[in-house]
C-alpha cells in the first residue's frame, strides 16, 4: 500500500519514495515520516509513502523485499505517475533506515539516491536478549549468539556490506539520539571504502522527525534535504 503526490509537471519529477520507522513491528505510511511530505512536494518531487509488513509476521529479509517490490512498481508505472524511472531516492527512518541502507550495499535497480534518518547499521550491539520480543528473534528467529547467528545479523547490518560503487547517500541524525553512535562508526566505514556519502547533524534533536517539529533550530534539516536530493537527482 502506498500514499502518492505528484506535483503537475510537463517532465517526468524525480521521484523518493519513503518507508516509515516504527521497530520494524509498527508504524504505518501516515506516521513518523508526515513531516517529510510538505517539503518535498513544495519543491517538485513526487513522493510514495508505503507500508511494509511487520514482525513478528515476516522477517527482515520480507521487509526489504516489500521495499524492493515498492521500486519496481513505481519504476513499473514511472508514465502513470508521470516520474523519471532513472532518478528515484529511497527514504528510511530508524527501522527502515536499516532498510534502505541494506538495499544501497545491493546496489539495487532503479535506485540513484539514498536518505536514512538515524538509522540501524549494525545489529550485533542490538544482541543482548533474545526473548520472543527481542530483535534478534523478531527479525531473524535468532534465539542465542553464536558463530552461525552472529554472521545472519551481519548479513543484515549495513555496516558490514558498504562498498564502494554505491548510490550517494545522505545521512541525517540528531546528536542526542542513541543511535548517533551507530551513524558515527557507519560514516567511518563508508569513508573506509571510499563511498559517496553525505551527513547532517542536527545539534542536540533527539530520536523522529516528528519530535523535531516546533523546534526552530533543527528544522533547517529540510531545506538542507531537498538540496541534497535536488543536487543528486539533477
Amino acid at each position: 500500500k502506498l500514499d502518492a503526490c505528484a506535483p503537475k509537471s510537463m517532465r517526468p519529477l524525480p521521484a523518493v519514495i519513503i518507508a516509515h520507522g516504527g521497530g520494524w513491528e509498527a508504524g504505518d505510511k501516515v506516521t513518523y515520516v508526515t513531516p517529510l511530505f510538505e517539503p518535498l512536494a513544495k519543491e517538485g518531487f513526487a513522493w510514495f509513502s508505503i507500508d511494509y509488513r511487520l514482525t513478528p509476521q515476516v522477517r527482515n529479509a520480507d521487509q526489504l523485499e516489500d521495499l524492493r517490490e515498492a521500486i519496481r512498481y513505481v519504476r513499473a508505472n514511472a508514465k502513470r505517475f508521470n516520474v523519471d524511472p532513472n532518478r528515484i531516492a529511497i527514504l528510511g527512518e530508524s527501522a527502515s533506515g536499516q532498510l534502505v541502507a541494506q538495499l544501497a550495499t545491493e546496489k539495487f535497480p532503479g535506485v540513484a539516491a539514498v536518505v536514512s534518518f538515524y538509522g540501524v547499521y549494525d545489529f550485533l550491539p542490538m544482541a543482548t536478549s533474545f526473548a520472543p520480543r527481542s530483535i534478534p528473534a523478531r527479525l531473524f528467529g535468532v534465539t542465542e549468539l553464536n558463530d552461525q547467528t552472529r554472521d545472519v545479523m551481519k548479513q543484515f547490518s549495513p555496516l558490514y556490506q558498504v562498498k564502494a560503487g554505491m548510490p550517494p547517500m545522505l545521512l541525517i541524525q540528531g546528536t542526542a539520539d542513541r543511535l548517533h553512535a551507530q551513524a558515527v562508526v557507519f560514516e567511518k566505514e563508508l569513508t573506509r571504502v571510499g563511498a559517496q556519502f553525505d551527513v547532517i547533524d542536527v545539534v542536540g534533536a533527539p530520536h523522529g522527525v516528528e519530535n523535531w517539529e516546533g523546534h526552530a533550530e533543527w528544522l533547517s534539516y529540510k531545506t538542507k534535504l531537498v538540496e541534497w536530493l535536488k543536487r543528486t537527482l539533477r
